[in-house]
């Protein structure tokens, strides 16, 4: 299984001046290997997309407050990094707002496709380039969305607005009217996914890759993953969190003098060079590698 690098553009606008100067590519700056998958867009997987968007620009909240992209800045970016691959700016809200805010959200987000596919660099490898497929929670919309995108040239799809606590029946009924619609030759990134189980069901509907902040919360809030297919069974350990004992919570003290590694069998460098004891004990004395291994 490739590996996506997800970057959120919004954060690397300041050094653009400093990377054209190197004459470089972002995965050449950062001593990526060659066959490294770079996917940018401005949405921050970890942060609820806002709605202060407008026909012109989108709004999105940094560390220097609120920031105003225009699909034109955008792309002057996107063609500076030279991504492999690259999100179309699009006016992404989810299915809390009402059928008018839904349907400009569409409206805006193909004229946006357009300008940001005539804005690309036109030389002989440009960056991929994803559309969003949007509409909230009205079938008809996402349905319009997913046919206005696929009618333009874009090598790929980006499923935005699921995620945010919509049922898993209406999760599904998108995806299969997704299945239908969109061509099998491009690709499906699903945002904002990322519990496994919903995540084979999503590949079940056709998703091929995903974005998601799921592995961020877990570690954030101090569990480990443990789930591992032919590996020792954990799921009558004490301590896993259900009965499909995919994740322990390494804060609990049964685990301060558990000497094995958090997945038996695992070789990852977590696995092979540290114990559950030993992240216990960082994660009790807030050392922020805790959250890191």
């Amino acid at each position: 299984m490739r590996i996506l690098t997800a970057v959120c553009l919004l954060s690397l606008f300041s050094s653009l001046a400093a990377l054209e100067k190197t004459g470089t590519t972002f995965a050449e700056f950062l001593h990526l290997p060659n066959d490294s998958q770079v996917v940018f867009s401005v949405t921050d997987i970890i942060a609820n997309p806002i709605a202060r968007n407008t026909a012109t620009h989108r709004s999105l909240e940094s560390t220097n407050g609120r920031k105003k992209i225009t699909p034109r800045e955008y792309m002057a970016a996107v063609n500076t990094y030279k991504p492999s691959s690259f999100v179309a700016l699009a006016d992404e809200v989810d299915g809390t707002f009402g059928a008018k805010r839904q349907q400009n959200a569409m409206e805006n987000s193909i004229v946006w496709l357009d300008e940001c596919l005539s804005l690309r660099d036109p030389s002989s490898s440009p960056s991929r380039i994803f559309g969003v497929l949007c509409g909230g929670d009205i079938p008809r919309l996402r349905e319009t969305s997913a046919v206005e995108t696929c009618k333009r040239s874009i090598d790929g799809v980006v499923i935005s607005g699921l995620g945010g606590g919509e049922t898993l029946e209406f999760r599904h009924q998108v995806l299969e009217l997704y299945a239908k619609v969109v061509p099998t030759a491009l690709p499906r990134l699903l945002l904002n996914v990322g519990n496994p189980l919903e995540v084979l069901a999503a590949v079940a509907s056709g998703v091929d890759a995903f974005m998601s902040s799921y592995p961020y919360i877990v570690s954030k809030f101090a569990y480990a993953l443990v789930f591992w297919i032919g590996s020792p069974s954990t799921s009558n350990e004490p301590g896993s969190s259900d009965k499909s004992a995919t994740k322990i919570n390494l804060r609990d003290k049964k685990y301060d003098r558990d000497m094995r590694p958090l997945l038996p069998g695992c070789p990852c460098f977590a696995c092979t060079h540290h114990s559950r004891a030993y992240i216990n004990h960082l994660l009790n004395v807030h050392e922020m590698l805790a959250n890191i291994l």
